[in-house]
């Protein structure tokens, strides 16, 4: 009767008396000395530790601002963050609190394989590519008709842009690029003339000149940059005219000079890709005057302007918005 009554009040003091225990479920958690991360660190636990909270029963621990209080080694208080452990309840509980590890560990600091490119030392991306489509106002110079235009209309100006450009040498901030650009633009314009005749014309530029690029602001969403050059540009401009004596259409051609200066913006967190950013941005571009002819002679010499048979186009500005796609290689 003695020895039964020793090992039942053996038994009840350890149920009693036991410390509530904790698993370590990250791969390196701190033991603060208060409970704050700001505070310092007494003691580094590796995953799969078991520590003693401090309290006797579950509802018993000591939380504290989101911390267990627990003891290092040596015995001194110190406090872990709730979300690293995963408490041994060695009952029921255990079904309320699976054993899973945190999906995004913010103490796992290891690199999964296929390692990153490059690494560990990540190679210098030099160039620039993009490819964009074009929007931007109307191109408003027309062949000099012979009669009064009682209507017309003017679409607005649309294409293909791109440009590949090189960091430059001197650059140790990767801020500087130069390289070329080009690109298709199109339009078209329609006229009703006093004699009740239709015109239709049609322009097409093709571009391609020199680009600097100069990044003044990045972050890790989005690079903010401007960008001008100068480019040479042939340009096809097409008329046709129908009216009572028939129908007839010309073509004229010509080369133009022109600069433009714009701001673009990459965002980088559009597309699931570390070297592939959407862009967009503004131009606004300045053509120099030129000329316009043609080698094709007129059949029906009414339709035409005889004394001015060309197309001369005056110092024009344009404003155009752009979108697409950039690489950084």
């Amino acid at each position: 009767m003695k020895k039964a009554l020793t090992v039942t009040m053996l038994v009840f003091s350890i149920t009693t008396f036991a410390k509530p225990k904790a698993m370590v479920v990250v791969l390196e958690a701190p033991l603060y000395q208060s409970p704050s991360e700001e505070a310092s660190v007494l003691q580094i636990l590796r995953r799969g530790q078991v520590i003693y909270l401090h309290g006797r029963e579950f509802s018993g621990y000591e939380k504290d601002q989101g911390f267990f209080k627990t003891v290092t080694r040596d015995g001194s208080d110190a406090y872990i963050p709730i979300k690293f452990v995963k408490v041994v309840h060695n009952n029921l509980n255990e079904l309320d609190e699976p054993m899973i590890a945190l999906n995004n560990d913010p103490t796992d600091y290891r690199l999964e394989e296929p390692l990153p490119r490059n690494y560990p030392i990540a190679s210098e991306k030099s160039l620039l590519a993009s490819f964009n489509f074009h929007y931007g106002s109307s191109f408003k110079q027309h062949y000099q008709h012979n009669l009064k235009l009682n209507k017309e209309n003017f679409s607005s100006q649309f294409g293909l842009t791109g440009f590949y450009a090189k960091k430059a040498n001197f650059d140790k901030t990767n801020r500087f690029y130069f390289g070329f650009e080009g690109g298709i633009l199109s339009q078209e314009s329609e006229f009703l003339l006093s004699d009740n005749r239709y015109v239709k014309e049609s322009h097409t530029e093709i571009n391609f000149g020199p680009v600097l690029n100069y990044d003044f602001y990045r972050n890790e969403k989005y690079s903010w940059g401007i960008r001008g050059g100068l480019k040479v540009g042939y340009n096809r401009h097409l008329v046709r005219q129908d009216g009572d004596l028939g129908e007839e259409e010309r073509l004229f051609h010509g080369i133009s000079f022109s600069s433009n200066i714009g701001t673009i913006l990459q965002l980088k967190k559009l597309l699931p890709s570390d070297q592939y950013f959407v862009s967009v941005g503004a131009d606004v571009s300045m053509k120099f005057p030129f000329t316009m002819t043609t080698s094709t002679e007129a059949q029906i010499p009414s339709y035409w302007n005889e004394t001015n048979d060309t197309i001369a186009v005056d110092l024009t500005t344009n404003f155009s918005m752009f979108a697409g796609v950039i690489g950084n290689f």
